[in-house]
């Protein structure tokens, strides 16, 4: 009856090893799993575009660089960076046959207010620092971005029924590439 307790008493404690590991693999393949769907759910929004659900997370992470930038200049050198991934995004989905007018929509729609939020960033900088160059980066940066929307809007206004969103937008352009310096 001894021996009999003794050779089911490892058996019982390989049982429990087990379990023990399982649980363990059972806790690292979620683990695994969660930071898997983390990454691509980043991934994916980082490819979406204006009107698309992930959108949102895509801006948000945009947001958060905003806040963490520590001075005024690279704020403003983020924001025409965003204005420039909102312009390249606009392009691609006016050149998409397959794309829908909402998607026409929202892509203005950001584009303007991505544009007017590039100019306030940079007009703060020059009304900080009104000594500045005129031909300061984030000027040159900012005229060339403007001129560039300025051709894509004249291209969608002679191709497209959005009227609306394009004339918004339009407006937004040419009060920032109006004037010679548009930072006074």
């Amino acid at each position: 009856a001894m021996q009999r307790k003794y050779i089911l008493a490892p058996k019982q404690s390989f049982w429990l090893n087990w379990m023990h590991i399982s649980k363990f693999a059972g806790v690292s393949m979620s683990l695994m799993l969660l930071v898997s769907a983390f990454a691509v759910t980043g991934y994916a929004s980082i490819k979406s575009g204006p009107g698309q659900t992930l959108f949102q997370v895509k801006k948000s992470a945009e947001q958060l660089q905003l806040i963490l930038s520590y001075n005024q200049e690279q704020k403003a050198n983020l924001q025409l960076e965003i204005t420039q991934k909102r312009l390249e995004e606009s392009k691609q989905i006016f050149n998409n046959p397959n794309s829908n007018p909402q998607q026409e929509q929202a892509a203005l729609a950001e584009l303007s207010n991505q544009t007017s939020n590039a100019i306030a960033v940079v007009n703060n900088i020059a009304k900080s620092n009104p000594a500045s160059d005129k031909n300061h980066p984030l000027l040159n940066t900012l005229d060339s971005l403007t001129k560039e929307q300025e051709n894509l809007l004249a291209d969608i206004k002679s191709n497209s029924d959005i009227s609306t969103e394009t004339s918004s937008a339009s407006s937004t352009t040419s009060s920032a590439a109006a004037s010679p310096d548009p930072l006074v």
